[in-house]
């Protein structure tokens, strides 16, 4: 059985571009209220401290579901543009607290370490440096899915120093792609289908290498994702 949780973007009417030009600070990543020893892992300061104000909350959800149903095996983090950025923070949170409650047995009964654990984004921002990113890739799993030339992967631009961290499936549309029709091209962008190849390299031939405009968030940040639309098909098509 799977268990997901869905985080919902920023509910302000910003663009992506004004979001981070409002929130550029950084910290250095928290678990449990506590810095990591390690003061170079930096992480956005506005998107943990969001994640933080309700942490205790789902973890309470997480395990009251955990008890009730015995046969979930894997829990996905998954979001949309900001909200794949708290995705991403969650589900990296989660394996301290994983590791935490299981060594202290915290939660009897629950079967903690036979859970295992994946963040699936779509169109999700940079949320740190590339230490950050390297600790996402080494304690879980991030399937990090782009669409066209959507420009929200880029922020915060490369002057801020962040890296995105997963794996890519960038989806090209094709020239007739619709709200009807899930026609689109996909590039497995670093060789997630083979994994003596695979690397976490950002690969210029996907959505970073795409000419971005600011036009670019409304024709291709919503999708359609695998066939589905993030938000009104007839706003986008219609």
């Amino acid at each position: 059985m799977l268990y997901i949780v869905c985080e919902k973007g920023d509910p302000l009417k910003l663009t992506k571009a004004q979001w981070f030009s409002i929130n550029q600070a950084q910290v250095t990543l928290r678990a449990n209220g506590i810095d990591l020893p390690d003061k170079s892992v930096h992480v956005n300061q506005q998107l943990l401290q969001d994640i933080e104000s309700i942490f205790f909350h789902l973890m309470q959800d997480i395990r009251n579901n955990l008890r009730l149903h015995s046969n979930i095996k894997s829990i996905y983090f998954i979001g949309h543009g900001i909200g794949g950025a708290y995705a991403l923070i969650t589900g990296l949170l989660w394996k301290f607290e994983q590791s935490r409650v299981w060594q202290k047995n915290l939660w009897p009964g629950i079967g903690l370490d036979k859970i295992r654990s994946m963040i699936l984004t779509f169109g999700a921002p940079k949320i740190g440096n590339n230490k950050l990113s390297a600790l996402i890739d080494r304690l879980t799993t991030h399937l990090r899915v782009t669409y066209g030339n959507d420009h929200v992967p880029h922020f915060p631009d490369d002057s801020m120093n962040w890296k995105h961290s997963g794996v890519e499936i960038w989806l090209q549309p094709s020239e007739n792609c619709d709200c009807s029709e899930d026609s689109y091209f996909y590039w497995d962008c670093n060789n997630l289908s083979n994994p003596e190849e695979r690397t976490y390299e950002t690969n210029m031939e996907c959505n970073a290498g795409q000419s971005i405009t600011e036009v670019s968030d409304d024709l291709f940040h919503n999708g359609p994702y695998f066939g589905v639309i993030m938000g009104d098909c007839k706003e986008y098509y219609g």
